[in-house]
């Protein structure tokens, strides 16, 4: 059954605009020039590189989503980083997230918000960082002695809304996976879900002087978003352990 979009002239957040950036075709960069760093772009650049040799680990332990399988998450007891994959690949291996272009979504309202941009902990356009990007780095790097897990979300099958005519769309669907490791690599648990679009999603109204090709594809990103926004709750509330019964004693009943 179709469902609504609803135009409204308020921004979506930042998960839209990350999400537009990963899913409109990059233009080719021009060659970098040597930059000399300030002290603060330098300690940035050192605190980077030891968070991704702490994640390097993880990353080479994530399973493809075909072959993982379901194991039931304990209650942890510690503090965790938690990361989409596509994410996590990008911060390691400097590889492109995933996006729905490739079948499937990268689920990026899981990451923490010092994770929302990568390139700064690869040492890569830290010329250009502002406080609040120093910042993020700093935060997870002081983080990083009191972690003992990493939660990776990722992405298994994306089945994409399809944009229809009267402001309507017909429901997408998206799968994933939510793995925890220690920070040997060793998987600790893995639980997956699936969600659909919801019955109605709100749309940053078109601007006047915007193409239909243009509109179209803040609707399509904008329904991208509400997937991974159920999708990262839903592996959330799976991880969550199950409440095991407390064994009750029967009533005493005094005998007449």
């Amino acid at each position: 059954m179709a469902r609504k979009l609803r135009f409204t002239a308020l921004a979506s957040g930042l998960a839209l605009a990350a999400l537009a950036a990963a899913c409109t075709p990059q233009k080719p960069q021009p060659t970098p020039q040597q930059v000399e760093l300030s002290p603060e772009q330098k300690l940035a650049k050192t605190q980077g590189e030891a968070v991704r040799a702490m994640l390097a680990p993880i990353h080479a332990a994530v399973p493809e989503p075909a072959s993982a399988t379901v194991r039931p998450c304990p209650q942890l007891r510690g503090r965790a980083f938690n990361l989409s994959w596509g994410r996590l690949d990008q911060l390691v291996a400097g590889t492109p997230a995933e996006t729905r272009n490739e079948g499937s979504a990268d689920i990026l309202p899981f990451n923490d918000d010092e994770f929302s941009t990568p390139k700064h902990y690869r040492g890569k356009g830290l010329h250009k960082a502002d406080a609040q990007d120093l910042a993020r780095v700093a935060r997870a790097h002081e983080r990083m002695p009191s972690i003992e897990y990493v939660r990776v979300a990722r992405s298994e099958r994306y089945v994409p809304p399809q944009l229809s005519e009267d402001d309507a769309f017909e429901p997408g669907s998206l799968s994933g996976w939510l793995m925890v490791f220690d920070r040997e690599g060793e998987l600790v648990c893995a639980v997956r879900a699936q969600v659909e679009s919801s019955e109605s999603v709100n749309v940053n109204a078109p601007d006047a002087l915007q193409d239909e090709d243009r509109a179209r594809q803040v609707s399509e990103t904008t329904l991208l978003v509400d997937l991974t926004q159920h999708l990262a709750g839903a592996l959330r509330e799976a991880a969550k352990p199950a409440q095991r019964a407390v064994p009750t004693t029967p009533p005493v009943v005094d005998e007449p």
